[in-house]
This record gives C-alpha cells, structure tokens and sequence, in this order.
C-alpha cells in the first residue's frame, strides 16, 4: 500500500467514526424529546380529561372553568357572573330569613324579633310596635320596677326574722314588714325605714332595684 493508499483509508476511518458518533447522539436526542413528550403528555391529561367542555356541576352549578392563558368566552364570563350574583341574593335571603322577614334597606318592615323578647311587637325606624323605644322602657320601668330600701336584723332566737322595708314607685310608695311591727301604706312621697331591737353587728341594710 502506497503511502496515498494509507492516507485515504485513515481519512475513511476517521469519518466512519465521526458518523458512527452523530448517529448515536442523534438517537440520545430522540430519546430525550421523547421521554419529555411522555412527561407532558402525563401532566397535561389529567387535566384535559378533567375540564369539561359545559358546566360543571355542584354547588356552582351552570359556572365554567377557564384554563390559564387561553382567552376565555365573554358569554362564559358573564353567565359567571350572573351565577354568583344569584348565589349572593340566595345567601343574603336565607341569612335574612333567620331573623325577620321580609327586609327593606335597613329597615325591619312588619317584622318581629321573637328571641329579644318582643312579642307581637314590630320594629320600624327607631320606633317599636309604633311608639317611642324610650317611651316603652320608661313606662315599663314605672309599672313593673321599684327601688326597694329595708333593713334586717339577723338575730338568734327570734321566731321571726324582723325587717322594714319600703318600695318605692313612680307616684307611689309603701312600707311595712313581714315580721310584726305595723303595717302601712302612703303615696306621693318617700317612706322612711328605721331599725328596730338592738343594733349588735348583725343588721343588714339594702337598697336594690328590683322588677316584677
């Protein structure tokens, strides 16, 4: 073999080999965009599978899903849209319900409270069951409630316990006892109350306010 001979086999081997490399990694890459294809192929269908093409139902029932960087449908926005304002009007009315029927603004109109003790009573404005709040309380305090002042004396011995007392009302007052001693009425004025036996440490002396 002639030297020309030996140089041009050299070079043949030399590109068998450089040939034999670009189709190895030509199969590496194959390999690897196909594995990463695979691999989206995995995440992404989950996903497709579970995005429906209508509405999905449940408690959002006639709302759609919007997948990310995709333009979304305007009817779809705006069906959306209506769906949760028939839910926040739904909501607000069954949280109404609870307490008063029906509502106007701020406003209970022909409406009672029947937990507050209000009975066949309405509230509208500041005003309940049409007369001043300030007016019913006032007039409540003079018909059920008094100051009642009294003294008692918690002796050993005693068959009964003796005490005074006086109760006093809007234009009226009384005194008297439930131990002996008397027993009187009087009006338009403050009844006094005094001790009675022997002062040794043990008298109680009250003033409460109390309501029947």
């Amino acid at each position: 073999m002639n030297d020309t001979q030996h140089y041009e086999f050299h070079d043949l081997q030399q590109l068998q080999r450089r040939l034999a490399r670009n189709e190895a990694r030509t199969r590496l890459l194959f390999r690897g965009s196909l594995l990463v294809a695979l691999l989206a192929l995995l995440i992404w269908a989950p996903a497709a599978l579970s995005e429906p093409d209508t509405p999905f139902g449940g408690v959002f029932d006639d709302m759609y899903y919007f997948s990310p960087n995709t333009p979304a449908v305007a009817d779809e926005i705006n069906s959306n849209f209506a769906r949760l304002r028939s839910l926040d009007v739904e909501n607000a009315e069954a949280i109404a319900n609870l307490a008063v029927s029906p509502v106007n603004g701020n406003r209970l109109v022909n409406g009672t409270v029947a937990n507050a003790h209000i009975a066949n009573g309405s509230i509208t404005a500041n005003k309940l069951a049409n007369d001043a709040v300030s007016s019913q309380v006032r007039d409540y305090i003079r018909e059920k409630c008094f100051i009642s002042i009294g003294w008692r004396d918690n002796c050993e011995g005693c068959s009964k316990t003796p005490s005074r007392f006086a109760r006093h009302r809007v234009g009226r007052s009384s005194n008297g006892c439930d131990g002996g001693g008397g027993q009187f009425n009087c009006s338009n004025g403050w009844a006094a109350v005094g001790a009675a036996g022997k002062n040794v440490g043990d008298d109680q002396f009250y003033v409460r306010l109390e309501c029947n």
